[in-house]
Protein backbone atom coordinates (compact mmCIF):
# COMPACT_ATOMS: atom_id res chain seq x y z
CA UNK A 1 0.00 0.00 0.00
CA UNK A 2 1.43 3.62 -0.95
CA UNK A 3 1.29 6.27 1.33
CA UNK A 4 -1.31 8.83 1.07
CA UNK A 5 -0.16 11.44 3.49
CA UNK A 6 3.19 11.99 2.37
CA UNK A 7 4.60 11.98 5.86
CA UNK A 8 6.04 8.23 4.69
CA UNK A 9 4.26 6.03 6.70
CA UNK A 10 4.58 3.57 3.38
CA UNK A 11 0.67 3.19 4.09
CA UNK A 12 0.63 2.10 7.34
CA UNK A 13 -2.99 0.69 8.60
CA UNK A 14 -2.29 2.50 12.29
CA UNK A 15 -1.58 6.33 10.03
CA UNK A 16 -4.97 7.97 10.55
CA UNK A 17 -4.42 10.27 7.85
CA UNK A 18 -4.11 7.58 5.11
CA UNK A 19 -7.08 5.02 6.34
CA UNK A 20 -9.58 8.38 5.78
CA UNK A 21 -8.23 8.67 2.69
CA UNK A 22 -8.65 5.47 1.56
CA UNK A 23 -11.69 4.56 2.82
CA UNK A 24 -12.86 7.98 0.46
CA UNK A 25 -11.97 6.11 -2.40
CA UNK A 26 -13.16 5.48 -5.16
CA UNK A 27 -15.70 7.99 -5.92
CA UNK A 28 -18.59 7.44 -8.63
CA UNK A 29 -20.20 10.33 -10.43
CA UNK A 30 -23.49 9.60 -12.07
CA UNK A 31 -24.13 11.98 -14.71
CA UNK A 32 -28.49 12.29 -15.62
CA UNK A 33 -30.56 14.29 -17.91
CA UNK A 34 -34.03 15.18 -16.78
CA UNK A 35 -37.08 13.10 -17.08
CA UNK A 36 -38.93 13.89 -19.78
CA UNK A 37 -40.85 17.74 -19.37
CA UNK A 38 -44.43 18.96 -19.83
CA UNK A 39 -44.11 20.54 -23.53
CA UNK A 40 -47.58 20.45 -25.03
CA UNK A 41 -46.46 23.22 -27.74
CA UNK A 42 -43.79 21.77 -28.10
CA UNK A 43 -41.30 24.68 -27.55
CA UNK A 44 -37.41 24.20 -27.75
CA UNK A 45 -36.81 24.65 -24.31
CA UNK A 46 -32.77 24.24 -23.99
CA UNK A 47 -32.40 26.34 -20.63
CA UNK A 48 -35.58 28.33 -20.50
CA UNK A 49 -37.33 27.64 -17.03
CA UNK A 50 -41.12 26.61 -16.36
CA UNK A 51 -41.18 23.01 -17.88
CA UNK A 52 -41.88 20.83 -14.96
CA UNK A 53 -41.78 16.98 -15.45
CA UNK A 54 -44.83 15.03 -17.17
CA UNK A 55 -46.06 12.15 -15.63
CA UNK A 56 -43.89 9.69 -17.72
CA UNK A 57 -40.79 12.03 -16.61
CA UNK A 58 -41.91 11.32 -12.78
CA UNK A 59 -42.04 7.44 -13.99
CA UNK A 60 -38.55 8.41 -15.11
CA UNK A 61 -37.19 9.56 -12.63
CA UNK A 62 -38.91 6.81 -9.71
CA UNK A 63 -37.07 4.20 -12.35
CA UNK A 64 -33.72 5.80 -11.83
CA UNK A 65 -34.24 5.95 -8.55
CA UNK A 66 -34.58 2.44 -8.02
CA UNK A 67 -31.32 1.40 -9.67
CA UNK A 68 -29.36 4.06 -7.64
CA UNK A 69 -31.18 3.10 -4.57
CA UNK A 70 -28.89 0.36 -4.56
CA UNK A 71 -25.94 2.52 -4.77
CA UNK A 72 -23.95 3.77 -2.34
CA UNK A 73 -24.94 7.91 -3.18
CA UNK A 74 -24.33 10.39 -1.01
CA UNK A 75 -25.67 13.19 -2.60
CA UNK A 76 -27.52 14.35 -5.70
CA UNK A 77 -27.01 17.97 -7.27
CA UNK A 78 -28.95 19.78 -9.77
CA UNK A 79 -29.07 22.77 -12.20
CA UNK A 80 -31.27 25.32 -11.34
CA UNK A 81 -34.21 24.88 -13.61
CA UNK A 82 -37.58 23.24 -12.73
CA UNK A 83 -37.03 19.92 -14.51
CA UNK A 84 -34.25 18.95 -13.09
CA UNK A 85 -34.69 20.12 -9.31
CA UNK A 86 -37.96 17.56 -9.66
CA UNK A 87 -35.91 14.79 -11.29
CA UNK A 88 -33.46 15.15 -7.93
CA UNK A 89 -35.74 15.15 -5.38
CA UNK A 90 -37.63 12.05 -6.59
CA UNK A 91 -34.06 10.48 -6.44
CA UNK A 92 -33.26 11.99 -3.38
CA UNK A 93 -36.01 10.76 -1.74
CA UNK A 94 -35.59 7.21 -2.93
CA UNK A 95 -31.67 6.85 -2.17
CA UNK A 96 -32.45 8.88 1.46
CA UNK A 97 -29.43 11.51 0.29
CA UNK A 98 -28.83 15.54 1.06
CA UNK A 99 -30.08 17.53 -2.24
CA UNK A 100 -28.17 20.03 -3.16
CA UNK A 101 -28.52 23.16 -6.20
CA UNK A 102 -25.35 23.44 -8.39
CA UNK A 103 -25.26 26.49 -10.45
CA UNK A 104 -22.03 25.17 -12.45
CA UNK A 105 -23.82 22.50 -14.32
CA UNK A 106 -26.15 25.32 -16.41
CA UNK A 107 -22.02 26.75 -17.50
CA UNK A 108 -21.31 23.39 -18.38
CA UNK A 109 -23.79 22.69 -20.44
CA UNK A 110 -23.18 26.04 -22.18
CA UNK A 111 -19.17 25.46 -22.68
CA UNK A 112 -19.89 22.08 -23.90
CA UNK A 113 -22.57 23.59 -26.38
CA UNK A 114 -20.03 26.43 -27.37
CA UNK A 115 -22.01 28.96 -25.84
CA UNK A 116 -19.45 30.11 -23.09
CA UNK A 117 -15.72 30.65 -23.52
CA UNK A 118 -13.30 28.62 -21.40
Amino acid sequence: MSCFCSAGCSGAVSCTLCSKVAKALPTTIYLLRHGQVENPKRVVKERLPGFPLSEVGREEGKEIAQFLARKNISAVYYSPLLRTKQTAQIIASLVRSSLRRAQVFSKLVLRLRGGLPP
